[in-house]
């Protein structure tokens, strides 16, 4: 959101699906995976996304993949130049 001052804050949220394709293309050997075909997720490369097994559901679990932003979060002010 602009201010008067013409600062802004932009966050980027990716996909967790589309993260896990991106990092298994990006690996230099093929890891062979499970898939559970009884979940909207799969198949997915879900071996390349540091989360819990469960978010890609199970066979009696929804399959959510919750994404969002972990951790701490600060404003710095850096000066220019």
């Amino acid at each position: 959101m602009r201010n008067p001052t013409g600062n802004y804050i932009s966050i980027q949220i990716e996909s967790a699906l589309t993260a896990t394709d991106r990092n298994s293309k990006a690996y230099p050997y093929v890891v062979p995976a499970i898939l559970y075909y009884n979940t909207w997720s799969e198949p997915s490369k879900r071996n390349f996304l540091r989360k819990s097994p469960k978010d890609f559901g199970w066979d009696w679990g929804p399959s959510f993949l919750p994404s969002g932003i972990t951790g701490d979060v600060a404003i710095v002010e850096k000066p220019f130049g």
